[in-house]
């Protein structure tokens, strides 16, 4: 019998840490900034519960700045590179893809924020306020 509700606790508590609810963190953290420059590499990244699920490089910013916008739908964020590039974002998973490149295409619908760059600070900052990110016409 003691081995029978070892077993079921085990289970339980197996299944109990499996379902936990997610909570994603999306944002963008500088790499390699020039020490007396603004251009820097650009990192996103997703973490849950202060665990770094994925990562993926961005378009690098020249030192003029480089926006991103993010956007909400369904089962995804979307994230919109200053360059046009389109990375979806998994709610469930965390994970980051390169899903397409679209230039100069609408937005706002689907709009929750910008995510912009003040020197010299290693992460990107979130306002809620809209604005065309669409910047280096570069599909790369």
């Amino acid at each position: 019998m003691k081995k029978y509700f070892l077993f079921l606790s085990i289970i339980i508590f197996y299944c109990c840490t499996q379902n936990k609810p997610h909570d994603l963190k999306i944002n963008i953290k500088v790499k390699d900034q020039h020490s007396y420059l603004n251009d820097h590499k650009r990192i996103l990244f997703v973490e849950d519960h202060g665990n770094t699920i994925d990562s993926i490089e961005l378009y690098s910013d020249t030192g003029d700045g480089c926006n991103s916008a993010l956007l909400d739908y369904d089962s995804c964020f979307i994230l919109v590179d200053c360059n046009g590039s389109y990375y979806s974002i998994n709610k469930t998973s965390g994970k980051i893809k390169l899903i397409d490149w679209k230039w100069k295409q609408d937005y706002k619908n689907n709009f929750i924020g910008i995510y912009y760059y003040v020197a010299p600070n290693p992460i990107y900052y979130f306002k809620s306020d809209w604005e065309d990110v669409y910047k280096y016409k570069d599909p790369r």
